[in-house]
């Protein structure tokens, strides 16, 4: 990280936009732990990402209107990359989110994605992208100590299969999403985020499809009510949507691991809101 850029301030506007992911983000973890029960875990996945893209298409279309360009003029800039970037960040990642959420606490799972600017830090530094003290390095060791902890207890003292199989995958999505966050700010230099994250959704949903078709058929899509489809729709359309659009205009403006920093502060609004309308309990031993 250069001199200029460590010491530079944050826009505003850019701090409010990642505080507004915080929130969304954090009470996402809720929404999708409360709607899973009323659909395979793999067919709501499909169904957020798909509001996802009708949010995304929107905001892609009044981007290159505003901006007078072709619907994919800035794709051409580099189709290999855009395409690959988006079935690691979208493909990959989402499919391993939804299933780590699935066996796991929300709570848990938001306190495990917390790790991601550990992991985005490293990856930063490993590519020669920042460099890190041996201080830093330091607190990154004692940062993966307490992740260590909560894949074995979580957070509640619970050594069954099925939550320490969802901890890790939780660990690998939290691993993929720092992998997508340092990845993505070379294409952000020359395409806008809003037509990035469209571009990247759009070549991502045929393979979540997919992934998905097996799962359908064990959908009682009648029973399913207004309420759970609401909670798709926010989850799609916001966490998957629009904020995606603004995390990645922050990696633009001020970098992969500053940006990756607010990831701290999801999992306080995940354990409110966990504790509170899940029933979800903290306990330390």
């Amino acid at each position: 990280m250069s001199t200029n850029e460590a010491t530079r301030r944050y826009p505003w506007p850019v701090e409010v936009s990642l505080l507004f992911c915080v929130v969304i983000w954090g009470t996402n973890f809720v929404i999708l732990k409360a709607a899973i029960p009323s659909m395979n875990a793999q067919a709501l996945n499909l169904m957020r990402m798909l509001a996802s893209l009708a949010a995304l298409t929107a905001l892609h279309t009044m981007h290159v209107r505003g901006a007078g360009q072709g619907y994919f003029e800035t794709f051409k800039i580099s189709p290999g990359k855009i395409i690959l970037t988006g079935l690691f960040g979208f493909t990959f990642y989402q499919t391993v989110f939804i299933v780590g959420l699935d066996n796991t606490l929300a709570g848990s799972a938001a306190l495990i994605m917390a790790s991601a600017p550990i992991w985005t830090a490293i990856l930063a530094a490993l590519m020669g992208l920042e460099k890190l003290k041996p201080a830093a390095w330091g607190g990154l060791f004692v940062s993966l100590l307490g992740v260590g902890f909560i894949i074995i207890s979580g957070q509640q003292v619970d050594l069954g299969g099925n939550v320490i199989f969802g901890n890790l995958i939780m660990v690998l999505a939290a691993m993929s999403w720092a992998g997508y966050t340092t990845l993505n700010r070379p294409l952000l230099r020359n395409v806008p985020a809003a037509s990035l994250t469209f571009y990247w959704i759009f070549v991502s949903i045929i393979p979540l499809a997919m992934i998905s078709l097996p799962y359908l058929g064990e959908v009682a899509w009648s029973e399913v009510t207004p309420l759970v489809w609401a909670a798709i729709a926010f989850s799609g359309a916001f966490s998957t949507g629009v904020t995606v659009v603004l995390w990645n205009d922050a990696v633009r403006q001020i970098g992969p691991s500053r940006t990756a920093m607010y990831s701290y502060l999801v999992p306080v609004v995940a354990l409110i809101t966990s504790v509170s309308f899940l029933g979800e309990q903290m306990v330390l031993g």
